[in-house]
């Protein structure tokens, strides 16, 4: 694997890491999704990356949006919360997946 990737799969997560703040734009290398049952060549993406401020109507709570252009007409867009720790609100991928946060709980790791 090559050290300049970003894998598609894990972008959910990986997204969470940026300094919304500055409102990044930025290039960046992608491997297609890698969760399937096909084996096929890889494809790596040569994306674009957008964060812009959230309309409230597309999310829950105050968000970023994170627009993820891989190639013409194949866009993931991602809305982490503005609090942090920049919870994963919303998504939705080129091929017609979508999720939504449904809740979110925290717990102690060592109770008292």
């Amino acid at each position: 694997l090559r050290r300049d990737v970003v894998l598609e799969d894990a972008l959910s997560y990986t997204l969470r890491a940026l300094k919304f703040e500055q409102q990044p734009t930025l290039a960046l290398t992608v491997l297609d999704l890698q969760q399937t049952n096909k084996a096929t060549p890889p494809v790596y993406y040569a994306a674009r990356l957008r964060t812009t401020a959230a309309a409230p109507a597309d999310a829950p709570a105050p968000a970023w949006r994170v627009a993820v252009t891989l190639a013409p007409g194949k866009e993931n867009v991602y809305w982490f919360a503005k609090e942090y720790p920049n919870v994963l609100l919303r998504q939705t991928t080129w091929d017609g997946r979508s999720l939504r946060l449904k809740a979110t709980r925290r717990e102690a790791y060592w109770p008292q």
